[in-house]
């Protein structure tokens, strides 16, 4: 398995479309991604899974998705 998620496979994932992930980012509701030197964007499953696991209980949004891609 691959420790990195790309912009496609988060999309794909959480069946959002990309400016609405970059509203979460921005609004700090979703880690920002890593900037690979040739322009890419990944996210690392050790940066998702400490995200995941220090959302508030009580976030709807988290509760109502899957997050199974860990």
């Amino acid at each position: 398995m691959n420790d990195f998620l790309n912009k496609e496979d988060i999309l794909s994932k959480l069946k959002i479309s990309e400016p609405d992930l970059k509203k979460m980012i921005k609004e700090g509701k979703f880690p920002p991604p890593e900037k690979l030197h040739n322009g890419i964007t990944i996210w690392s499953y050790a940066t998702l899974e400490y995200w995941i696991k220090n959302q508030n209980t009580q976030n709807e949004w988290v509760q109502n998705n899957d997050l199974d891609f860990l």
